[in-house]
């Protein structure tokens, strides 16, 4: 699993533009509220630029699985 090559995951992780979870609750907060009465049927993308970015980095996880040079 690549989640669990810590190289890979950290790689990831940093090519998140913004990395701030919280704003899923000052979403979630906004509309629940009454400004957002005319919101109906929307896909809100919450990802901090995930949609956006470069995938991760697998080289170092494949690299586990190459021959070594010689």
């Amino acid at each position: 699993m690549l989640s669990a090559d810590e190289g890979v995951r950290e790689g990831y992780l940093r090519r998140i533009p913004l990395g701030r979870p919280d704003d899923v609750g000052r979403i979630v907060a906004a509309l629940l509220s009454d400004e957002a009465g005319w919101v109906t049927g929307q896909c809100i993308g919450v990802d901090g630029g995930h949609t956006i970015r470069r995938g991760p980095s697998r080289v170092p996880f494949f690299q586990r699985f190459a021959a070594p040079d010689s």
